[in-house]
């Protein structure tokens, strides 16, 4: 089980989900993109010195969501 975290935009094109968690990766329009491209792989490595794990669950043309899953101790 884990925690999901649900956005309002414009969600992730398919050809640019196999990127989301590279760092510096922000998209295949990059002319039209703000950031760094270093959120998504920022939170990745933060789940991982848990041991846990951040995924893609779902992107459409509405929202994105990614899902946080964490140890219980």
């Amino acid at each position: 089980m884990g925690i999901d975290v649900k956005d309002s935009g414009r969600g992730i094109p398919e050809e640019d989900r196999p990127y989301n968690f590279e760092r510096f990766y922000r998209g295949s329009n990059k002319k039209y993109k703000t950031g760094l491209g270093l959120g998504l792989p920022f939170s990745l490595m933060l789940a991982k010195v848990q041991n846990g794990s951040l995924y893609l669950k779902h992107s459409s043309s509405e929202s994105t969501v990614v899902t946080l899953t964490l140890p219980y101790k």
